[in-house]
């Protein structure tokens, strides 16, 4: 919770006077943080010929902090998939001033939230959230490349916005670290390591985090995920 309250000051602090002013909804600061993975993975670490398995998932997070007290008897979350026309009850919380609901994500879609002030039945809109989570997509090195070499190698993957840096890190299959680099640009990186990696199954993990403070008051971060085999 306290990290929350440090988020929404933050953001108070950034964008100022952008409390929303329509009479229709509930004034104050609503914003969003999330995590999201998009991971491919050898379907069989020991058969590297068996194909690969591709799993996304993640993690959204709404906050919001609004302007007054607030006096209600539940705050209702909805949630519409891919279109902001089929919003469905899926949960409610305590009504708080200062507050913030946990919701997983299993696919790259369009995620559109809205909260409802509910007081003697009757629903206040709070305010809506469109939330677009960026796929980060590692293109090389590819789990059906059987000729990849330990010396040298391309890595390239999906640009997620101008201007973002990115953090890659290699591992082994039990998670130990190998190599990693920050605060790259370009989504182009040719690995060169010193002593050559030995023959075997290797995972490569690229992350960002993409911060909108102005149009969305969001903060996401994504990481894209996959094996490969060095011969």
């Amino acid at each position: 919770m306290k990290k929350i309250i440090v988020l929404s000051l933050v953001f108070l602090l950034i964008i100022g006077c952008s409390l929303l002013p329509t009479e229709d909804r509930i004034q104050g600061i609503y914003t969003y943080t999330g995590i999201f993975v998009s991971q491919k993975l050898f379907n069989d670490s020991t058969n590297i010929l068996g194909g690969d398995t591709v799993m996304t998932a993640g993690m959204i997070t709404l906050n919001w902090q609004t302007l007054n007290a607030i006096v209600g008897d539940r705050i209702i979350v909805e949630k519409s998939v891919s279109d902001s026309l089929n919003y469905e009850a899926i949960d409610s919380v305590p009504v708080n001033q200062t507050g913030a609901f946990i919701d997983s994500i299993l696919s790259g879609n369009t995620y559109y939230y809205k909260l409802h002030l509910n007081n003697n039945n009757k629903n206040t809109l709070m305010d809506d959230y469109t939330i677009v989570i960026p796929q980060l997509i590692i293109n090389k090195p590819m789990i059906s490349d059987t000729n990849i070499h330990a010396d040298s190698f391309d890595i390239v993957f999906s640009s997620i916005e101008n201007n973002t840096k990115y953090a890659i890190k290699l591992t082994n299959l039990n998670g130990d670290s190998l190599w990693g680099v920050k605060d790259i640009q370009d989504t182009i990186y040719t690995f060169t390591p010193g002593p050559d990696l030995s023959a075997g199954i290797y995972s490569l993990t690229v992350t960002t985090t993409v911060i909108d403070i102005i149009e969305t008051q969001s903060i996401v971060t994504t990481t894209g995920v996959t094996q490969f085999y060095v011969k």
